[in-house]
């Protein structure tokens, strides 16, 4: 009887070693399905996970390199390494392509991550988020109202500018419309790449970060950056700067004052538009150090012959013969550039720089005021 009780005590023990205890198996069930996805249908283990951020950013990758390859190429062809023409237009033409292929692959790829499920190979079973099988959240849900608002004002900054303003007081249809499409269109790009930007935050800190202040922040980052840009870019000294780069002349004076800027631009066609006083010695520095003015002859203005502005209302009939130049002002030329000369003044023209960027400067040496107009076409 001992060794029979023996033996069945020996042989439960075997069996109590083969098995985990209770305990352990309730705490390794939970661990197993938080380390592998299951399915909601059928709860196999065997899933495709969705394409995630990776391609988007690849993308995005080449999109700024092709951005970098412009100043690049320009640089190449200033210091002479591109001499022909058609040869820098294929260039252009080449980067012009990837980079609309570039923003096309931005596109699909973040509509693909934003839209993809996960995929059950054992049911077909297609499902958004693994979070389904779980009892409770672990973290804050992605915050759609700062996703939104972002998206929002990155809209309003990139249409709602001065060219609408334009468009309501002027009428100009034709150009700003055209103006306004193409913001319109870079803003729904810069909406899929903050998109990108605010899915790839949230995946990095969704189990960090449970401050709903912190993830407003972080959602709009993107429309706080591009609305200082656009601030920045807007003041009148950094505009007129990139205009007289455009222009190939000096830096501005140091004595500027009054100063006047303005732009509109197509995808054929631009005119920047600059307007400075300063003192006489400046000015005749300015222009000294001007490289597209070097060895070009200006256009002298005297009482007897003066630079007068026709009206648009007459642009039909012919404009007198009596020795003075006249000149009809375009219909997106802002009021302020009035480049009337009655007494003493001289006109430049700018050169083309290959195709574009060509234009005049004009110097009104009674009032020491300057007008510069660039056009790109």
């Amino acid at each position: 009887m001992k060794r029979a009780a023996r033996r069945e005590r020996k042989m439960c023990g075997e069996k109590s070693r083969g098995q985990p205890p209770e305990s352990l198996t309730a705490v390794s069930e939970p661990a197993a399905a938080s380390a592998a996805p299951r399915c909601p249908r059928c709860t196999g283990s065997s899933i495709r996970k969705p394409i995630g951020c990776a391609p988007v950013l690849c993308a995005a990758a080449v999109f700024v390199l092709v951005l970098l390859a412009e100043p690049v190429v320009l640089a190449l062809r200033s210091v002479g390494w591109i001499t022909e023409d058609l040869s820098f237009f294929y260039v252009r033409v080449g980067l012009a392509i990837a980079l609309g292929l570039s923003i096309l692959a931005i596109i699909v790829t973040a509509c693909i991550a934003i839209l993809g499920k996960y995929h059950c190979l054992s049911c077909g079973y297609r499902f958004r988020s693994i979070c389904e099988m779980k009892p409770e959240r672990l973290y804050p849900p992605f915050p759609v109202k700062f996703c939104l608002l972002n998206a929002v004002l990155l809209f309003l900054v990139c249409v709602s500018s001065r060219e609408m303003l334009r468009l309501l007081l002027h009428g100009a249809f034709s150009i700003v419309a055209i103006e306004i499409a193409i913001a319109a269109i870079g803003a729904f790009f810069l909406i899929f790449i903050s998109l990108g930007y605010q899915a790839l935050i949230y995946s990095l800190l969704k189990t960090r970060i449970r401050n709903t202040l912190l993830w407003a922040i972080l959602f709009l980052v993107p429309a706080t950056a591009l609305s200082a840009n656009s601030l920045y870019r807007s003041l009148p000294r950094v505009m007129a700067s990139k205009i007289l780069t455009y222009g190939r002349l000096a830096r501005l004076p140091e004595s500027a004052t009054n100063l006047r800027t303005d732009s509109w631009s197509s995808p054929f066609s631009g005119e920047w538009f600059l307007k400075f006083r300063a003192s006489p010695e400046d000015i005749e520095s300015f222009l000294n150090r001007s490289p597209s003015l070097e060895a070009q002859d200006s256009v002298k203005y005297t009482p007897e012959r003066m630079r007068l502005s026709w009206p648009k209302e007459r642009i039909q009939e012919a404009s007198p013969q009596d020795g003075h130049e006249y000149f009809i002002p375009g219909s997106l030329t802002p009021e302020w550039y009035n480049p009337q000369i009655r007494q003493r003044g001289r006109r430049y023209n700018i050169p083309a720089e290959g195709f574009h960027n060509w234009g005049e400067v004009i110097v009104d040496d009674e009032e020491h005021v300057v007008f510069v107009k660039v056009v790109w076409s």
